[in-house]
């Protein structure tokens, strides 16, 4: 349950991730919106997302529902995550949250129902040291198979793809939130990245976690890919006395952003290329936000013909004097039938830091720096 990962206040000192600092290794909580590959979203900022072909009024189907589930126990997906000094371990499950690794098949042909009544399972998860992203990205990147136990391999036997993986998990954890190219040596292609300075955040990180089923279809189970955007962090706010946004600023607080320069990643070509069907920036448009710290908005698609909707929400982390900000953000096609959809949605975390009088933001990491 959320209760038993509560969000953790900032306190001097602690830190999540942060250059040449150890993470304080408190368990944060990881928020986000699970999306299945098999799965569609219901239009609305709540973002429901449904199987294929279900209807969209069929509360057991829920991930991330409004409210509800067929015994009135809302299944929704609760995560935590911890930095330890050998790699991070995440605490992960809900009761009734989809998926193969929560739901595990109790025979060939049968499953742990949608609503968890007859079961299922939370996690904890132990990733060691991470490896370099495989598209050179600025994050931590780790993957690991989820193996069946022998009574399962024995119950599922050719099920199993290759008879081995119930299915794998990557997970991607970041706090950069930008790099200045500097372009001091114009003539001088190897000194080139010399002079590039990057910025971190400290007190929040965002990332993507994601499980791929290894599973043959069949029998009422469909293998699929769940990703699992998320940000975390120590929280800046809480609605409580001198802890809220008000207490530090007045209260029309809002917030609004940009989201520039998409790429897409070619794995024949091995480069990131400008992703064909957005161009131009996408706007966050203004919102609230609430004391506690909490935002929650739209994401304009009025120029996109792709995307019939999209939305961000978020939290404000860190100290009030330095404040950073992580979220998610998605867009989705809106399309409600399954014959016509294009099954076009895209999510996406991210991460802010406060920039300061002469424009620096976060810690800055460039020449000279170990």
């Amino acid at each position: 349950t959320e209760e038993e990962i509560p969000a953790v206040p900032y306190e001097e000192g602690k830190v999540v991730m942060s250059p040449g600092l150890a993470s304080s290794g408190d368990r944060l909580r990881m928020r986000g919106i699970p999306v299945a590959s098999a799965w569609r979203a219901q239009s609305g900022n709540e973002r429901s997302f449904l199987l294929l072909g279900t209807p969209f009024d069929n509360p057991g189907q829920y991930l991330d529902p409004v409210g509800g589930g067929n015994d009135g126990v809302e299944p929704k997906l609760v995560a935590g995550l911890r930095i330890t000094p050998g790699g991070i371990v995440v605490d992960i499950g809900g009761r009734g949250v989809d998926g193969l690794d929560f739901r595990l098949p109790v025979t060939a042909t049968g499953i742990i129902a949608a609503n968890g009544s007859n079961g299922g399972y939370d996690l904890k998860l132990e990733f060691g040291p991470p490896r370099a992203s495989p598209e050179g990205n600025a994050e931590h990147y780790w993957t690991a198979a989820l193996m069946p136990t022998p009574q399962l391999v024995t119950a599922l036997g050719s099920r199993l793809r290759d008879g081995r993986e119930l299915g794998a998990y990557t997970m991607r954890l970041s706090n950069h939130v930008g790099m200045d190219r500097n372009l001091e040596y114009p003539d001088d292609p190897a000194a080139y990245a010399l002079d590039d300075v990057n910025h971190y955040l400290s007190y929040a990180a965002y990332g993507h976690m994601e499980f791929v089923h290894s599973f043959v279809s069949g029998g009422g189970i469909v293998p699929g890919r769940r990703t699992f955007p998320f940000h975390t962090g120590y929280d800046a706010f809480k609605d409580e006395a001198g802890m809220r946004t008000t207490d530090v600023a007045e209260a029309d607080n809002r917030i609004s952003g940009r989201i520039t320069n998409l790429e897409s990643f070619s794995s024949g070509k091995g480069i990131w290329e400008d992703y064909a069907r957005i161009s131009g920036a996408l706007t966050l448009q203004a919102t609230g936000i609430d004391a506690s710290g909490e935002f929650k908005g739209v994401v304009d698609t009025a120029s996109l013909s792709a995307f019939a909707e999209g939305g961000y929400k978020g939290n404000f982390y860190g100290p009030p004097a330095g404040l950073e900000a992580a979220g998610i953000w998605y867009l989705q096609d809106g399309v409600a039938s399954t014959a016509t959809a294009d099954n076009l949605s895209i999510v996406g975390s991210f991460g802010a830091a406060l920039v300061r009088d002469g424009g620096a933001y976060g810690v800055e990491v460039g020449p000279g720096d170990d």
